[in-house]
């Protein structure tokens, strides 16, 4: 029996399940600051990894700016997907500047990544 992470903040500690068998790719997301979420993308683009606006790496080397803040995902070694969001899902509702994804025609759509 190993350990997910099921939810991960950065100011609100790490929520973990227990689960059965091998843990996965997974997506993790982080609730920054602004300026906690510079100097993340500063290390990024120093170290060369790419990034995306979008979790379908579909808008490369950009940041979103959904729900009035600021976010950025890029993969780490072991296939998850990570993600630096400076507001929380939703709290900007109707501000959505990256375009959105059809939900509905697309099996890895972002609202079932966002779910824990």
């Amino acid at each position: 029996m190993g350990w997910a992470v099921r939810a991960l903040k950065a100011r609100g500690g790490i929520q973990q399940s227990r689960h059965m068998g091998r843990a996965g790719p997974a997506h993790h997301a982080f609730l920054v600051s602004e300026a906690e979420f510079d100097e993340i993308v500063a290390r990024i683009t120093e170290r060369g990894l790419d990034y995306w606006a979008d979790p379908f790496h579909r808008q490369p080397n950009a940041i979103n700016t959904n729900d009035g803040g600021r976010g950025v995902y890029w993969d780490d070694p072991n296939g998850s997907i990570l993600e630096i969001i400076t507001r929380p899902y939703g709290s900007g509702r109707g501000r959505r500047a990256t375009p959105a994804v059809d939900d509905r025609s697309d099996p890895t759509s972002r609202r079932r990544c966002r779910a824990g």
